[in-house]
């Protein structure tokens, strides 16, 4: 797991003037965006079918599933519930995919700036029934390096 803290500098030489582009930079990426409330174990039926059938990709030998959950602000217990989200959208995938292995899983805990006018795509956005905050999100990035 890496934190803000250890997350942020390689994130500032991408965008030095932090003008939040981390997600415009990654969305680039196969990804799926999840809005989970805090102590919530399930998500979204229509979240829950696109993450299986992300989990059902072919994993290849340098796949990486990176999962970046955004701590809740003014949340005493912020990164630990951030980190609670994260590894139950990586056990999810895993259910799905046993060569999603533990190897294969990078959990980032990250604070980056997010608006709706960041998110591009609008599946990328709260529907109904979700929790309507952005920093709720949990979102999924898959690279192949």
């Amino acid at each position: 797991m890496c934190e803000t803290k250890k997350i942020h500098p390689a994130v500032m030489s991408a965008d030095p003037e932090h003008k939040g582009r981390f997600l415009k930079f990654m969305t680039l990426l196969r990804h799926e965006a999840m809005y989970v409330r805090k102590g919530a174990r399930e998500i979204l039926q229509i979240r829950r079918e696109r993450l299986e059938k992300f989990a059902a990709m072919p994993v290849l030998k340098n796949t990486v599933i990176l999962i970046v959950a955004h701590p809740l602000p003014k949340d005493q217990d912020a990164n630990v519930e951030a980190l609670r989200r994260a590894k139950m959208i990586a056990q999810k995938i895993q259910r799905h995919n046993p060569n999603v292995t533990d190897e294969k899983v990078a959990i980032w805990i990250y604070s980056f700036p997010v608006s709706k006018e960041e998110i591009d795509n609008p599946i990328d956005l709260p529907s109904a029934g979700e929790v309507n905050e952005l920093q709720s999100s949990v979102w999924v990035f898959r690279a192949d390096c």
